[in-house]
């Protein structure tokens, strides 16, 4: 019966030891993965700052859409900017009840990013 208690016993401590090695590694993973999102998030905040819109954790995927689209569409980039000139905050969202976007009672526009580029240029630019 000793002999039993004691290999439970480093048996037990065996697997305190691989618990706590694995605890502090994935500590320094959770350190590194937190600083590598950080970074990320705030280089997609500078890229979406040139064309004047806020990004924010909800509609991150929303934010790297238009922003690409806004990369490649010197029309659409143009519309974003005269926005920001005027100083008006742009949040790009997704939302299926409304066409390319809308403006909310605290004076910032939402862009809907299921719209086209074309009816987003309009929403803006009319």
């Amino acid at each position: 019966m000793k002999k039993v208690l004691i290999g439970l016993g480093i048996l037990a401590l065996g697997a305190l030891a691989v618990v706590t090695v694995t605890s502090s590694i994935s500590e320094k993973d959770a350190v590194a993965t937190a600083l590598a999102n950080r970074v990320a998030k705030e280089t997609l905040e500078n890229e979406t700052d040139k064309y004047g819109f806020i990004c924010t954790g909800l509609f991150r995927g929303s934010c790297k859409d238009l922003l690409t689209r806004a990369q490649k569409n010197p029309e659409l980039a143009k519309a974003l900017l005269k926005a920001k000139e005027a100083r008006v905050s742009i949040f790009p969202e997704w939302w299926p009840w409304f066409d390319a976007g809308s403006v909310n009672e605290r004076g910032w526009i939402e862009i809907n990013t299921l719209a086209s580029d074309e009816k987003i240029i309009k929403f803006l630019t009319e």
